[in-house]
């Protein structure tokens, strides 16, 4: 039910394509992620380099929790010998995969699941970052889009007003 939805933390509303509700969860991984990259000395945007390393990073004990929204901290653990910046990332990517996870599985006990799954946003680019995500999560379809509640409200609007015909972009 969407009272139930609501209670678990979802927003429920009118999807971008006509007579569908969309079902919507998120976590506060970007926040987490960037401050390991802070604590890292990388630049979002000159992340390449760590994602290629990252990408061939094992899981391996070192830990990453706290998601750095509403948590006062994140706490890295497992620091051994060999860490380097790839690891760290890994890990981070890791705790982001498993928050994400645990999202779509609160999801599916309440409409079941996913059919598909759509990713958007700048902290679904990286080679790695969408390796972890497809481990943690199954196959999803990754959309460069940043503002993607923005871009889908207005094909909503384009739609309504007639100006927007193609329902095969949602």
């Amino acid at each position: 039910s969407i009272s139930a939805a609501v209670r678990s933390g979802f927003t429920v509303c009118w999807h971008a394509v006509e007579d569908r509700q969309a079902l919507q969860g998120a976590t506060a991984s970007g926040a987490m992620l960037q401050r390991i990259l802070d604590l890292l000395g990388v630049p979002a945007r000159d992340r390449d380099q760590l994602e290629q390393a990252a990408l061939h990073e094992q899981k391996g004990d070192l830990r990453v929790r706290g998601l750095g929204l509403t948590d006062d901290r994140i706490e890295l653990t497992g620091i051994g010998p060999g860490v380097s910046p790839a690891r760290v990332w890994r890990a981070a990517l890791e705790a982001a995969g498993a928050a994400g996870a645990d999202v779509l599985a609160r999801m599916a006990e309440i409409a079941g699941p996913a059919k598909r799954l759509m990713a958007t946003g700048g902290w679904a680019e990286g080679v790695a970052t969408q390796a972890v995500k497809k481990q943690h999560l199954g196959p999803f379809r990754h959309v460069p889009a940043i503002y993607a509640g923005a871009r889908g409200a207005a094909i909503a609007a384009g739609r309504a007003t007639g100006l927007w015909n193609d329902k095969e972009d949602h």
